[in-house]
């Protein structure tokens, strides 16, 4: 990989989504109120590959960023709606465009979350959440890769206290804390994808932590609507199955839908049908139909109902899923 601190200061233009998403950027970053690009945006533009999500940390609280946030922008001609607001995470999703721009494609969604901390009671619980310090927020997250971030003042640059870009080019893929399966096993199965993904290994202590996040059975406290959401971003992956049987080695499948098995050879088969259906058919609606032939072979006349009900989709789709699968 090239060196990070090189990219960073050269981020190109191309990198980013839209016209006008960098200048954007910039307009956010150089704010008086510190503010940060956070998240997966920066490991990808470290990747070098192109910025897709936006998601911007702000050193404030949810009312005062916000405001601040809109007066800030408004000086430099854009308009910014709030799509969504919630205080108790302390985030938002806000939608910014410049002022007089007709074309739809140069308005830019991104994401905000206002510097918070997350204190954890019990196994799977959901977080205490409150106000924090910029080191509090890159602490609370997943894995190392994830919690860098960029600012700018005259030139961009990568803040990086967890030394997650070590990581990122050693490629290996490591938590913050030894209690992080514990306090989110979810992020076992989101691991996973970015195993796969980016050619990542887990790092030594991490694996023993996930080991024995699994040996436990701390996916079994989590709801099944979170894992079911989660897995369903497991399906729209490009090494789909590749994850999957990764998933099914590790019994992590088992502790997510409790029965059934997988069985690799018969998605070979299946995967070759998938010609004769029409091509109009969504993806991830056929990926969840070969799953589920796949994973229920045997069971797939007696499957509870409740399964397609936790799936995230809607009524018809879940409907066309069941056709799918029938049909294969």
């Amino acid at each position: 990989m090239k060196n990070i601190n090189t990219r960073i200061l050269n981020l190109d233009n191309e990198l980013f989504s839209g016209k006008t998403d960098k200048y954007l950027i910039d307009c956010i970053l150089e704010r008086e109120t510190k503010s940060y690009l956070v998240g997966g945006g920066v490991r990808d533009l470290l990747l070098g590959n192109a910025l897709k999500d936006i998601d911007i940390l702000i050193i404030d609280d949810v009312t005062n960023g916000i405001e601040n946030l809109k007066k800030d922008l408004e000086k430099k001609d854009f308009q910014i709606s709030i799509l969504q607001i919630n205080e108790h995470y302390r985030t938002a999703k806000v939608l910014i465009k410049k002022n007089n721009e007709l074309d739809l494609t140069e308005q830019s969604t991104m994401d905000l979350v206002f510097s918070r901390k997350e204190v954890y009671h019990s196994p799977a619980s959901k977080p205490e959440i409150s106000s924090g310090t910029f080191e509090e927020d890159i602490l609370r997250r997943d894995f190392s890769i994830n919690a860098l971030a960029i600012t700018k003042n005259d030139n961009y640059k990568l803040v990086d206290i967890v030394n997650g870009s070590s990581d990122l080019e050693a490629s290996k893929l490591r938590v913050l804390h030894p209690e992080s399966f514990v306090d989110d096993p979810v992020r076992i199965l989101r691991g996973e994808r970015f195993l796969t993904r980016f050619n990542l290994t887990w790092e030594e202590q991490t694996s023993r932590l996930r080991d024995e996040a699994i040996n436990k059975n701390y996916l079994s406290l989590v709801s099944p609507g979170r894992l079911f959401a989660e897995f369903d971003k497991v399906l729209l992956e490009k090494e789909v199955w590749k994850i999957v049987q990764s998933l099914s080695n590790d019994s992590i499948l088992l502790q997510i839908f409790k029965t059934g098995m997988y069985n690799a050879d018969l998605n070979k088969k299946l995967i070759k049908r998938l010609v004769d259906l029409p091509a109009s058919i969504d993806l991830r609606l056929a990926n969840w139909a070969l799953f589920i032939r796949s994973y229920f072979y045997d069971l797939l006349g007696n499957i509870p109902e409740d399964f397609f009900h936790l799936i995230p989709a809607t009524k018809l789709e879940r409907a066309e899923i069941k056709s799918i699968a029938i049909s294969l």
